[in-house]
C-alpha cells in the first residue's frame, strides 16, 4: 500500500483549519505576529494574562536591538547594541486597549519603551518601520513589497 503524504500547508490553510476549530480571532493574530517577530530577530515573550497576573500588562514583550554594524557583503557578523524594550497589545480589528492596558503602555513609553496597539501583521510592521527599526522595513518590503 501506497504512503499517503499530506499536502504541503499553507499559511491560509491553517487559518482556515483554526478558525474551523473556534479558535478565538487574536490567538490567531498573535500566533502570526508572534512569527514576524521571530523572522525579524526580535527576543520576546507571550505574556499570559490570568487571575494571579497584574492587570494591563502587554501580550508581547520583547527587546528590539538595532544592528551596530550592517552586513557586510563578504558575510561578516552584524554586532548588536543595547535593545529597546518592546510592548505590544494585540487587539483583533475593531477593538482598542483596555485603561488598565493603556495606563500600562503609558508607564512603559515614559521610560523610553516602544509601545504599541496593533491589529494584524501590517499595522506590526508599519508600527516598527516609523521607529526606523531596520529589520521591520527589510520584512516589509519583502513580504508586502514595499515599506511604509
Amino acid at each position: 500500500m501506497a504512503a499517503v503524504v499530506a499536502p504541503a500547508r499553507s499559511f491560509l490553510c491553517y487559518k482556515k483549519r483554526t478558525m474551523r476549530r473556534g479558535k478565538n480571532p487574536e490567538t490567531i493574530i498573535t500566533g502570526q505576529i508572534r512569527e514576524i517577530l521571530k523572522l525579524m530577530r526580535v527576543e520576546h515573550t507571550k505574556n499570559w494574562g490570568g487571575p494571579m497576573s497584574e492587570r494591563g500588562v502587554s501580550d508581547i514583550i520583547g527587546t528590539l536591538q538595532e544592528p551596530t554594524v550592517e552586513i557586510a557583503a563578504d558575510g561578516k557578523r552584524t554586532e548588536y547594541s543595547a535593545g529597546r524594550s518592546l510592548y505590544c497589545e494585540i487587539k483583533v480589528p475593531g477593538k482598542e486597549a483596555t485603561e488598565e492596558q493603556t495606563a500600562f503602555l503609558d508607564r512603559m513609553r515614559s521610560a523610553e519603551a516602544v509601545c504599541i496597539v496593533v491589529h494584524g501583521v501590517r499595522e506590526l510592521l508599519s508600527e516598527l518601520s516609523k521607529r526606523e527599526f531596520k529589520p521591520a522595513e527589510r520584512i516589509a518590503a519583502q513580504l508586502i513589497g514595499g515599506t511604509y
